[in-house]
């Protein structure tokens, strides 16, 4: 089960989207539920700057301190919460942050281990991560001591604005 979600700020610090409902007796119920039954919960930091604003995201990655304010944020709601890991959902990284974005993922995964918390890291990559999408370096992503899987959105082969017509997300794709 993925919460969606807690949003990232650019200062590190996390803020809940859902209004208060991660830390609610009703989630609570939920997480409780879940393990019984050996199903693992996350929470899914969010950054989004689709609106073309890169500027939140380049603060946080780019900062040591609001990356590690970030880190220890990540690390204290998983304690809490008693979650399983975490999953990062940024979105879309921009080419000139690949480098830091795998890094903080990096920094993240170290500190989870660390502290002895729920380790699970899932990372969100666009499907055109294997082409267009250069701000996610799959194979630093991946790496040892980075996350344990990739969660690829595949609904990004074709849009509104396409040269050509297509499914959103294929069986089948050059990519």
């Amino acid at each position: 089960i993925a919460y969606f979600g807690l949003v990232a700020r650019a200062d590190g610090t996390l803020a809940d989207g859902g209004s208060g409902a991660w830390t609610s007796a009703t989630m609570t119920n939920v997480i409780n539920t879940a393990h019984a039954r050996g199903v693992r919960v996350v929470p899914v930091i969010q950054m989004f700057a689709w609106d073309g604003n890169y500027a939140p995201m380049r603060q946080v990655l780019t900062s040591a301190t609001y990356r590690a304010r970030l880190v220890s944020a990540i690390v204290a709601t998983v304690q809490a919460r008693r979650a399983d890991g975490v999953n990062i959902d940024f979105e879309p990284v921009p080419t000139d942050l690949r480098a830091a974005f795998t890094a903080f993922v990096r920094e993240v995964k170290a500190a989870l281990v660390r502290t002895g918390v729920g380790s699970y890291l899932t990372v969100d990559t666009m499907a055109g991560a294997a082409s267009w999408a250069t701000g996610y370096d799959v194979v630093g992503l991946t790496a040892s001591g980075a996350a344990d899987a990739l969660m690829v959105m595949a609904y990004d082969f074709h849009w509104s604005g396409s040269a050509r017509a297509g499914g959103v997300a294929p069986e089948e794709s050059p990519y």
